[in-house]
């Protein structure tokens, strides 16, 4: 691997959540995306050079379009726990009372302190 496409390949990953995040689906896409980059930019003929910089934006298209599709995963609890201490900062005393809050979100383990 030359160093030009390790370089590219780490900084687009980066851009795209890190390699961590990315499939090994995503990998490839990413690894095809960065080979028709590099050789884009090597090729003589501007009509190649053209194709294979088209064909690249198309995959880093598809792959940003799923990363955005791609919300964070927050547990439910944490969720909970943002929306009451939100709520909290609403109220002039700073507390929330339970029975304002709607039965869903009220987590289970709450319910029974109520």
């Amino acid at each position: 691997m030359s160093k030009r496409f390790s370089a590219l390949f780490a900084d687009l990953a980066r851009d795209l959540g890190g390699e961590d995040a990315l499939s090994a689906i995503d990998r490839a896409l990413l690894s095809q995306a960065v080979g028709l980059m590099v050789r884009a930019e090597r090729v003589k003929d501007t009509d190649d050079a053209v194709r294979l910089a088209n064909a690249s934006a198309r995959l880093l298209t598809s792959l940003r379009k799923k990363a955005q599709r791609q919300p964070a995963f927050v547990p439910l609890r944490e969720r909970w726990a943002l929306e009451v201490e939100a709520e909290s900062k609403d109220t002039p005393d700073g507390e929330t009372l339970t029975s304002d809050v709607p039965k869903a979100a009220v987590p289970p383990d709450a319910a029974a302190v109520s």
